[in-house]
């Protein structure tokens, strides 16, 4: 592995080591979750690394997770960091590890922590939960979104975004978004008692389907990932072709790209920008 890849790989191994003393449940998901059961690990490309949980087991893990930090990591979310670009999901930060992205930013090597809710089954009460929070979410995001992939109300809610002008500096408008937000996704229905379930209650997303069958996710099992066991989707195939297709075929050589990362700045020191706008 890279330098990269180790520092990503600590900091689950850290996420996993946590979760496992306190009886929280999560699973590796996306690029992660195809990396281990297609590569064992890391897809070579690659440059980031996902886990997801269910909602209150994402509330539980950022109320017990500092004790188990070194110095140079953090868990941030928008509770605990008002520059997150958005409330849908926390990132566990090694703040020693400096990158520049793809947009020339300069950010702090980190994983993306996503939660999930359980969802309406009818497809037309879920797509009114999607545009609503979906807008609110665009409300606070702090930076422009890009990229066309997506479903079409996320790619329709992007480039509106990027054409409107909004205040955030507004922390008490911001507030009351967040506020609203909050409630909706408090009354959401527990992934236990939901047939569907989805990433961060419909929140805007490059990730493809977002909306996954609960009986593919639990219970959970394990897989390998660069020699570390942690925790994946009950039917990893069934998870995976949902998102991909048919995932055992390698993508073009010319996609064969990380996303996210151009470089590694400085593995030393300390940078309190916040690597959400990243993502």
């Amino acid at each position: 592995m890279d330098t990269l890849k180790k520092e990503l790989w600590e900091l689950l191994r850290i996420f996993d080591h946590i979760c496992r003393e306190e009886h929280i449940d999560y699973w590796v998901d996306y690029g992660t979750l195809l990396g281990a059961v297609r590569h064992q690990g890391f897809i070579p490309w690659d440059d980031d690394i996902d886990v997801s949980m269910r909602y209150e087991d994402y509330l539980r893990f950022f109320e017990v997770c500092d004790k188990y930090f070194p110095p140079n990591v953090r868990a941030v979310n928008y509770d605990r960091r008002k520059d997150c670009i958005t409330p849908f999901r926390g990132y566990l930060q090694n703040t020693s590890i400096l990158l520049e992205d793809v947009l020339g930013d300069t950010i702090i090597a980190f994983i993306d922590i996503f939660f999930y809710t359980g969802v309406p089954e009818n497809p037309y009460a879920r797509r009114l939960d999607q545009m609503n929070l979906l807008w609110k979410s665009l409300r606070v995001t702090k930076r422009p979104l890009s990229g066309d992939k997506g479903n079409s109300i996320a790619r329709t809610a992007k480039k509106a975004f990027n054409r409107l002008i909004i205040d955030h500096n507004n922390p008490r408008r911001t507030q009351r978004v967040m506020s609203s937000m909050k409630k909706k996704l408090t009354k959401a229905r527990p992934c236990s008692e939901s047939n569907l379930i989805s990433l961060g209650y419909s929140s805007p997303s490059d990730y493809g389907p977002t909306v996954v069958r609960t009986s593919d996710v639990f219970p959970l099992s394990e897989v390998i990932f660069e020699g570390l066991t942690v925790m994946a989707p009950g039917n990893p195939d069934a998870y995976l072709r949902h998102l991909y297709g048919d995932y055992m075929q390698l993508p073009p050589e010319e996609e064969r790209q990380g996303k996210h990362v151009l470089r590694i700045l400085s593995a030393e020191g300390q940078n309190d920008k916040s690597p959400e706008a990243c993502c």
